[in-house]
Protein backbone atom coordinates (compact mmCIF):
# COMPACT_ATOMS: atom_id res chain seq x y z
CA UNK A 1 0.00 0.00 0.00
CA UNK A 2 3.00 2.50 0.80
CA UNK A 3 4.61 2.17 -2.71
CA UNK A 4 1.37 2.22 -4.64
CA UNK A 5 0.49 5.78 -2.36
CA UNK A 6 4.24 7.19 -3.00
CA UNK A 7 3.84 6.30 -6.97
CA UNK A 8 0.46 8.35 -6.90
CA UNK A 9 2.14 11.12 -5.31
CA UNK A 10 5.15 11.39 -7.15
CA UNK A 11 3.60 10.52 -10.46
CA UNK A 12 1.84 14.57 -11.20
CA UNK A 13 5.20 16.07 -9.68
CA UNK A 14 7.66 14.32 -12.79
CA UNK A 15 5.03 15.08 -15.21
CA UNK A 16 4.85 19.09 -13.43
CA UNK A 17 9.01 18.76 -13.70
CA UNK A 18 8.85 17.21 -17.20
CA UNK A 19 6.58 19.82 -18.56
CA UNK A 20 8.34 22.88 -17.66
CA UNK A 21 11.53 21.11 -18.52
CA UNK A 22 9.96 20.82 -22.32
CA UNK A 23 8.74 24.60 -22.38
CA UNK A 24 12.27 25.90 -21.44
CA UNK A 25 13.68 23.88 -24.26
CA UNK A 26 10.90 25.32 -27.08
CA UNK A 27 11.93 28.43 -25.53
CA UNK A 28 15.55 28.12 -26.00
CA UNK A 29 15.59 26.86 -29.21
CA UNK A 30 13.39 29.47 -31.18
CA UNK A 31 11.53 32.15 -28.14
CA UNK A 32 14.24 35.25 -28.90
CA UNK A 33 15.47 37.22 -31.98
CA UNK A 34 19.15 36.83 -33.04
CA UNK A 35 20.73 39.14 -35.16
CA UNK A 36 23.87 41.07 -35.98
CA UNK A 37 24.85 43.56 -33.79
CA UNK A 38 25.38 47.40 -34.83
CA UNK A 39 28.77 48.25 -34.13
CA UNK A 40 28.71 51.93 -33.19
CA UNK A 41 32.64 52.21 -33.18
CA UNK A 42 36.06 49.97 -31.95
CA UNK A 43 38.78 51.45 -30.31
CA UNK A 44 42.20 49.21 -30.40
CA UNK A 45 44.53 49.25 -28.07
CA UNK A 46 48.15 47.83 -28.79
CA UNK A 47 50.81 47.54 -25.77
CA UNK A 48 54.56 46.41 -26.66
CA UNK A 49 55.44 42.85 -25.42
CA UNK A 50 59.25 41.92 -24.65
CA UNK A 51 58.30 38.43 -26.35
CA UNK A 52 59.45 38.14 -30.01
CA UNK A 53 58.60 35.44 -32.04
CA UNK A 54 60.78 33.57 -35.52
CA UNK A 55 59.43 34.98 -38.45
CA UNK A 56 57.67 33.27 -41.30
CA UNK A 57 61.78 32.08 -42.47
CA UNK A 58 62.79 31.17 -38.76
CA UNK A 59 65.71 33.54 -39.49
CA UNK A 60 64.65 36.10 -37.24
CA UNK A 61 63.21 36.86 -34.73
CA UNK A 62 60.23 39.95 -34.45
CA UNK A 63 58.51 41.98 -31.62
CA UNK A 64 55.21 40.82 -30.54
CA UNK A 65 52.50 43.36 -29.79
CA UNK A 66 49.29 42.39 -27.69
CA UNK A 67 45.91 43.62 -29.01
CA UNK A 68 42.99 44.48 -27.57
CA UNK A 69 39.75 45.79 -28.96
CA UNK A 70 36.78 47.98 -27.27
CA UNK A 71 33.81 47.49 -28.86
CA UNK A 72 30.74 49.47 -28.19
CA UNK A 73 27.54 48.40 -29.77
CA UNK A 74 23.76 48.50 -29.82
CA UNK A 75 21.68 45.59 -28.87
CA UNK A 76 18.55 46.73 -29.55
CA UNK A 77 16.13 49.43 -30.00
CA UNK A 78 14.39 48.37 -26.42
CA UNK A 79 15.71 47.28 -22.87
CA UNK A 80 14.40 44.09 -23.72
CA UNK A 81 18.00 43.75 -26.31
CA UNK A 82 21.10 42.09 -24.88
CA UNK A 83 24.34 40.93 -25.97
CA UNK A 84 23.90 37.28 -27.11
CA UNK A 85 27.62 36.10 -28.12
CA UNK A 86 30.89 37.11 -29.27
CA UNK A 87 32.33 34.98 -31.93
CA UNK A 88 36.29 35.52 -33.28
CA UNK A 89 39.25 33.31 -34.35
CA UNK A 90 41.07 31.71 -31.63
CA UNK A 91 43.87 29.77 -32.90
CA UNK A 92 46.88 28.49 -30.25
CA UNK A 93 49.88 29.90 -31.87
CA UNK A 94 51.47 31.81 -28.74
CA UNK A 95 50.99 30.98 -25.03
CA UNK A 96 46.78 30.04 -26.02
CA UNK A 97 46.56 32.97 -28.22
CA UNK A 98 46.52 33.61 -32.11
CA UNK A 99 49.67 35.68 -33.95
CA UNK A 100 48.79 37.56 -36.31
CA UNK A 101 50.79 38.58 -39.38
CA UNK A 102 51.12 42.20 -41.62
CA UNK A 103 48.11 42.41 -43.84
CA UNK A 104 45.63 39.89 -42.00
CA UNK A 105 41.91 40.63 -41.36
CA UNK A 106 40.81 40.23 -37.81
CA UNK A 107 37.16 39.28 -37.97
CA UNK A 108 34.72 39.20 -34.66
CA UNK A 109 31.28 38.94 -34.77
CA UNK A 110 28.92 39.81 -32.03
CA UNK A 111 25.09 38.95 -31.68
CA UNK A 112 22.04 40.68 -30.01
CA UNK A 113 19.07 39.18 -29.02
CA UNK A 114 15.88 39.99 -28.01
CA UNK A 115 12.07 38.90 -27.34
CA UNK A 116 10.50 36.73 -30.40
CA UNK A 117 6.77 38.10 -29.59
CA UNK A 118 5.22 41.05 -27.75
CA UNK A 119 7.23 42.11 -24.24
CA UNK A 120 6.91 44.67 -21.67
CA UNK A 121 10.00 46.67 -22.28
CA UNK A 122 11.84 50.23 -21.97
CA UNK A 123 12.08 52.42 -24.62
CA UNK A 124 15.82 52.99 -23.64
CA UNK A 125 18.14 52.20 -26.58
CA UNK A 126 20.31 48.84 -25.19
CA UNK A 127 24.10 49.30 -25.71
CA UNK A 128 26.94 46.98 -25.43
CA UNK A 129 30.33 47.51 -23.97
CA UNK A 130 32.90 44.89 -24.26
CA UNK A 131 36.79 44.24 -24.03
CA UNK A 132 37.69 41.22 -26.28
CA UNK A 133 41.83 40.46 -25.58
CA UNK A 134 42.32 39.13 -30.03
CA UNK A 135 45.74 37.78 -29.55
CA UNK A 136 49.47 39.32 -30.45
CA UNK A 137 50.57 41.09 -33.41
CA UNK A 138 53.95 41.32 -35.72
CA UNK A 139 54.75 44.92 -36.85
CA UNK A 140 52.43 45.72 -39.96
CA UNK A 141 48.77 46.98 -40.75
CA UNK A 142 45.71 45.04 -40.06
CA UNK A 143 42.04 45.42 -40.61
CA UNK A 144 39.76 44.67 -37.91
CA UNK A 145 35.76 43.77 -39.15
CA UNK A 146 33.54 43.53 -35.80
CA UNK A 147 30.18 42.58 -37.89
CA UNK A 148 29.89 45.92 -40.79
CA UNK A 149 32.10 47.65 -39.02
CA UNK A 150 35.59 47.91 -40.49
CA UNK A 151 38.77 49.48 -39.09
CA UNK A 152 42.56 49.75 -40.42
CA UNK A 153 45.47 50.10 -37.74
CA UNK A 154 49.03 49.80 -37.37
CA UNK A 155 51.60 47.39 -35.31
CA UNK A 156 55.30 49.10 -34.52
CA UNK A 157 57.48 52.02 -33.55
CA UNK A 158 58.95 51.73 -36.98
CA UNK A 159 55.21 52.56 -38.75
Amino acid sequence: MFKTLFIVNVCPLKIFFLFITILIAACLGGCGEISDMHIEDVDIIVAETHKEASDLTGHSSVSLYAVTVWVYGVSGPTTCYGHHETDYLQRDDYAGHPIYRNGDTIHISISASGPAGPAICGDAVSMHEEAIFIGFCVPGGYTLRVNDFTKTFFVGSEL
